[in-house]
């Protein structure tokens, strides 16, 4: 812009992909013409303000305090066999300790559901957070109101959660990077299309990838049907000692993405042990 002449000094393009875009954009545009008429310039340093009450609206809209069990429950047929499935598990000691580390989980990807803390205004926790939300009706052909998407990324690093209501199902989703190109991705998701029948029904998905990765890992564990394998692979009963690796992943993704939701999000002072020690 220094070396333009006086006439030249614009910028081409500025591509918009985020409210926070979006806003700056606008801000520095008003109090651009602002300037040109010798008004105040007040428009930029309200940034704070305009884009917490924009995401505390996108919010309201997305309901994002809406529980898988209260989303499951209301759809009939894959709501029965999610229900039954968590039945099933809670009959054992074990059972119920790996039920209680996925919803765990899931109250970490979303802490919109986690009644164990209590977060803190929005224009606090959104100066160390990007919350980006929106919600749908259809997908894939398949109608259900208050679908939704809601991604949360800390601003101080790369990594992010995502959170999905769609109209059969749900997705929680950790996508962390653990050092240059070197990443861990875990899901737990229920989900009723798929080219097997083994990859319909509620699932742990666990990935170590990237050139740099320590450990190559893809595993899928198809919770409702007690079957596990890679994601291209066959699939077959899981193993005790697969059982016990996939509950101590959860235990490590829960802190890993506690650093990008909990951490920042939760009020100030509180202090609770986020990790169960049962097993």
């Amino acid at each position: 812009m220094l070396r333009r002449k006086n006439e030249n000094k614009y910028i081409e393009t500025y591509h918009i992909d985020s409210k926070e875009g979006l806003i700056i954009l606008l801000t520095e545009l008003k109090d651009y013409y602002a300037r040109k008429q010798g008004l105040r310039e007040t428009e930029v340093q309200k940034y704070d303000e305009i884009i917490s009450t924009i995401s505390a609206e996108i919010l309201k809209k997305v309901n994002p305090g809406i529980t898988t069990y209260d989303w499951m429950g209301a759809d009939g047929q894959y709501g029965e066999s999610f229900l039954n499935t968590i039945v099933r598990d809670k009959n054992t000691p074990f059972g119920h300790a790996f039920r209680e580390i996925v919803d765990q989980f899931d109250r970490t990807i979303n802490p919109y559901i986690n009644e164990d803390i209590e977060l803190d205004s929005i224009d606090n926790y959104l100066q160390k957070v990007n919350i980006s939300a929106d919600t749908y009706n259809e997908k894939d052909g398949k109608y259900r109101k208050n679908c939704c998407r809601m991604t949360i990324k800390a601003k101080d690093g790369e990594s992010e959660v995502r959170y999905y209501r769609s109209p059969n199902g749900f997705s929680y989703q950790l996508m962390y990077v653990l050092g240059p190109k070197e990443y861990l991705t875990v899901l737990h998701y229920f989900s009723d299309k798929g080219n097997k029948e083994t990859d319909k029904g509620e699932h742990i998905y666990i990935n170590y990838s990237g050139d740099n990765s320590k450990q190559k890992i893809d595993l899928r564990y198809n919770i409702t049907q007690g079957l596990s394998g890679e994601t291209y692979g066959d699939k077959t009963p899981i193993t005790p000692e697969q059982m016990t690796f996939v509950y101590d992943e959860l235990v490590k993704a829960i802190e890993l993405a506690s650093t990008i939701t909990i951490d920042n999000m939760k009020k100030k002072g509180y202090t609770k042990k986020l990790v169960s020690d049962e097993k």
